[in-house]
């Protein structure tokens, strides 16, 4: 369970966490810097820290009363000039596996690499830009086995090349985009999941009602079991509001079919996918010709600029500006796959990596079954699990055919 910061220049360092003493004043939070001498650095970890604090007693790792003090460092000694406020999520994710640890005695079994700038110390922070992502990514491969994960900023996501990808999926290296500290500790612990207790203001108050108490009288138990029945459905409700979107494709010359009830879009002609999400996900576009060609849309850099996770409440055309999709000569009935997650859709980003990277032969041909078939499974999966507090909650999926004369 070791996490490692990476810096511009290759290499990567340990960081380090002491013991947790005894805190000093009222500061629910003291860290202490050891063998750190640049000030970007310690001001990034401070609020890296604090960061991981808040958002760690909003997912009720840490309780409201609680205090810690301890010292921090990186194992090995560092040029100071390749160090920076991207160290910032590394110092964050050492400090929730920490308090992992110290809270279920669970270590989590994977090491981690990480790079990102968090902008402020609270619970609603945001991960940013950092330069040098290839040379960290091959300071974190040096550094980590499979099954081991790199964190760093979803802003980046368009410099991750093809190659940086394959490299990850042989060494068997997680790749894990983030936008915020939030995301990036429940993508650290999401194996780990942690029972909420019953809150101990109630219980302790139910404890102490005396027996001679009105609250005892069973109209008044009802009184309450009412209250905590709705508490928990609004609880309920919030925490499993489906995502929802909405998908429309627009062709540059269309008529209705007569026979299939299909758009007709001819050789040569073109498609959109306009998209809208209410909050931010991850989209994923891909196409199936009528001879099983797959093509990826979005995330797409020569087809668009915008990034995964698309930002909610702005309609988002695919592809850039005046450009189209243009057909080529295959006709026959083809299907647009519209997928929108909550995290990262690893297993179809690692589908598509491994089709896309094979050269032309019966390992591409496999490859592709396995894309087409892991495609239709997400797409039944999303579209008939049932919605609510179940997988289906996290994901859009939108289907948009047209025969292609």
């Amino acid at each position: 369970m070791i996490t490692f910061a990476v810096f511009d220049d290759g290499t990567a360092s340990e960081i380090v966490l002491g013991d947790f003493h005894e805190p000093s004043g009222d500061a629910p939070l003291k860290c202490h810097p050891i063998t750190m001498q640049s000030k970007d650095v310690i001001d990034s970890a401070q609020t890296a820290f604090w960061a991981a604090y808040h958002v760690l007693k909003s997912l009720h790792y840490i309780e409201s009363n609680e205090r810690f003090a301890f010292p921090y460092q990186f194992k090995e000694s560092r040029n100071i000039q390749v160090l920076g406020s991207s160290a910032g999520l590394g110092f964050c994710l050492k400090f929730a596996q920490v308090i992992h640890l110290a809270k279920t005695g669970q270590s989590l079994g994977f090491s981690i690499a990480a790079t990102g700038v968090i902008t402020d110390c609270t619970a609603q922070a945001q991960v940013t830009w950092v330069t040098g992502i290839k040379a960290k990514f091959k300071a974190a491969k040096l550094c980590m086995k499979s099954g081991d994960r790199f964190f760093y900023p979803s802003e980046n996501e368009e410099e991750i090349t093809r190659e940086m990808r394959e490299e990850a999926l042989q060494g068997g290296i997680r790749m894990i985009p983030v936008g915020t500290p939030k995301e990036a500790v429940a993508r650290l612990l999401e194996k780990f999941p942690q029972e909420v207790e019953p809150p101990e203001v109630i219980v302790d108050t139910i404890k102490k009602i005396p027996e001679r108490s009105p609250f005892a009288k069973p109209s008044m138990w009802g009184i309450l079991g009412a209250l905590v029945l709705f508490i928990g459905i609004v609880i309920f409700l919030m925490w499993c509001k489906p995502l929802t979107a909405t998908s429309e494709l627009i062709a540059s010359s269309e008529a209705q079919s007569t026979d299939r009830g299909l758009k007709i879009i001819p050789s040569g002609g073109g498609f959109r996918i306009l998209f809208t999400s209410p909050e931010n996900c991850y989209l994923y576009l891909y196409q199936l010709d009528s001879h099983k060609n797959v093509t990826r849309l979005f995330p797409n850099p020569d087809a668009s600029q915008v990034r995964n996770p698309v930002i909610s409440g702005r309609s988002h055309q695919f592809p850039d500006g005046k450009e189209w999709f243009v057909l080529d000569q295959n006709t026959g009935t083809e299907k647009i796959f519209v997928f929108a997650f909550r995290h990262p859709a690893q297993d179809l980003e690692e589908a598509f990596s491994r089709f896309d990277s094979t050269a032309v032969g019966a390992e591409k041909e496999r490859f592709r079954e396995e894309l087409i078939r892991r495609l239709e499974d997400k797409s039944k999966a999303c579209a008939s699990a049932p919605r609510g507090c179940s997988g289906a909650s996290d994901c859009f999926y939108k289907e948009h055919a047209f025969w292609h004369k």
